[in-house]
């Protein structure tokens, strides 16, 4: 339909045409996923709950609190990485904890704090 020089028209959330056009649109989006070979039933979990785990291990380990303004800027750090990578196809390519070890350990290098060995 082409509504060329009056206003588009609303759908009503919860109307039929607005439930059948939403299906629609996430089927069409699904298609295309697995198309391009996006495997979009294996990304269930995000690795910034990992980010968080592994950054309480590392307090654990240094047996302290003298290191803690260190580890939270650690925190924020991988955080914003992970972030970034959520723009990427990482997600798709490794499991999320290994991009939450590797976010982790860009923070690391860049804020300066020392992982164990």
């Amino acid at each position: 339909r082409s509504f060329e020089g009056i206003p588009t028209p609303v759908l009503e959330p919860s109307s039929t045409e607005a439930v059948e056009t939403r299906h629609a649109v996430v089927s069409a989006e699904r298609q295309i996923l697995h198309e391009l070979g996006f495997a979009v039933a294996a990304i269930q979990e995000h690795p910034h709950r990992y980010v968080l785990q592994f950054v309480r291990s590392l307090r654990r380990s240094a047996g302290g609190d003298e290191a803690e303004p260190c580890r939270d800027e650690l925190a924020q750090a991988a955080w914003g990485y992970l972030n970034d990578s959520m723009r990427t196809s990482l997600c798709c390519e490794y499991r999320p904890h290994e991009i939450a070890a590797a976010a982790i350990y860009l923070a690391s290098r860049s804020v300066g704090v020392r992982l164990p060995e």
